[in-house]
């Protein structure tokens, strides 16, 4: 038998071993129709105990299951349905939307590890459905000050939860606080929710709401474009000076940030920084990048990082030049071609001015980095 014959009978007889285990997966899915859930998913062989974490669940049947001891940590829950399942000491740290799987109609959730967030969104729901086990107040939400809500909207993984947990903070009482809206906005942003968090920002503003400059800098982050931003960033400096301050630095590396291609905007803001004395950091660095749209952008910021004693050195630029889609002049250049080639850094930077940027320009970078 050729060598040829010998791997074909290899490639045969796996492929026959494969065929074999999908069909055994098909007849087990179809032996156990009618089943729930999880006796299905065990019957495929997975383990109950360990092999929910970190995955996606949402709008499941769990429903009449027993769940205890299972590890749901940092898995999505958005309306699973957890009625009248058994969850005693099963783990749902992390997890995401419990207050959407009526987590509050099974049994032994009390006996359950949750987040401190996460137990207030449960009770939250236990309250508005007025329903409670054992007799069980939803004591939790009376009993906590404005301090313990704060924490608790800071605790909040997402935006929807961070919102959620917001609301019910504001019916207990303690409404319009700047602080707890700011950690909405940051996640709002994060989770690129920015019209909600738009909204979120005027309205709390529409209400009275006294706006600090932590809130103020979150709402730069949701502007629904770099101008409004900018437009928010001018609102906070007029407050502001009105008692003789200026903004920090994070403010400015917001508004900085926010400036998306319109690099002039964002490199004035960054010179006015160094005229007022605020705080110059990397942040304040790779917030400028953000607002780059060409080589010659990402150039100047590199000259102003080392002008400003902020240490970008060449490994970093270059890392920041390949992550990017935002410099259309880069994409005929293929950096990892030149690097092939034994070119150190510092070279293929030096390399590509001299290539990519035309004088005066040219001559002033390569003499300033260099």
């Amino acid at each position: 038998m050729t060598a040829n014959e010998t791997n074909l009978g290899h490639d045969r007889n796996s492929d026959e071993s494969h065929t074999a285990e999908l069909q055994h997966v098909v007849e087990n899915i179809k032996s156990t129709r009618g089943q729930r859930f999880v006796e299905r998913f065990e019957a495929l062989g997975f383990d109950r105990k360990t092999d929910f974490a970190g995955g996606d669940w949402r709008n499941c049947d769990f429903s009449n299951s027993n769940l205890s001891d299972v590890d749901f940590r940092n898995s999505r829950l958005f309306r699973a349905n957890f009625r009248h399942a058994i969850v005693t000491n099963a783990d749902f740290r992390g997890a995401g939307d419990v207050h959407t799987a009526k987590l509050h109609l099974s049994y032994g959730w009390r006996d359950a590890y949750f987040e401190d967030y996460q137990l207030v969104l449960i009770e939250a729901e236990i309250a508005k459905m007025r329903q409670y086990q054992d007799g069980h107040k939803a004591a939790r939400l009376s009993t906590m000050n404005e301090k313990d809500w704060f924490y608790a909207v800071k605790a909040c993984p997402s935006f929807s939860e961070a919102s959620a947990v917001l609301d019910q903070m504001e019916t207990a009482g303690h409404a319009l606080n700047p602080y707890a809206y700011s950690y909405v906005l940051d996640r709002a942003k994060r989770d690129r929710k920015r019209h909600e968090g738009w909204l979120k920002f005027n309205e709390f503003l529409e209400l009275g709401g006294e706006a600090d400059e932590a809130l103020y800098t979150a709402g730069i982050g949701v502007a629904p474009d770099s101008a409004t931003a900018l437009e928010v960033f001018d609102a906070l400096k007029r407050i502001m000076a009105s008692r003789n301050e200026i903004p920090g630095d994070r403010a400015y590396n917001m508004a900085i940030s926010e400036q998306d291609d319109r690099f002039t905007v964002a490199l004035g803001l960054f010179h006015e920084m160094k005229r007022k004395d605020v705080r110059i950091s990397r942040y304040t660095i790779y917030a400028l990048f953000d607002a780059c749209a060409n080589f010659v952008n990402a150039v100047t910021v590199l000259m102003e990082a080392r002008q400003a004693g902020i240490d970008i050195d060449d490994q970093t630029f270059l890392e920041e030049l390949t992550n990017t889609t935002r410099y259309p002049d880069l994409s005929e250049w293929n950096i990892q071609m030149w690097r092939a080639d034994g070119l150190s850094a510092r070279d293929l930077i030096i390399k590509l001015i001299s290539e990519l940027l035309s004088d005066p320009f040219r001559s002033e970078a390569l003499i300033a980095l260099t």
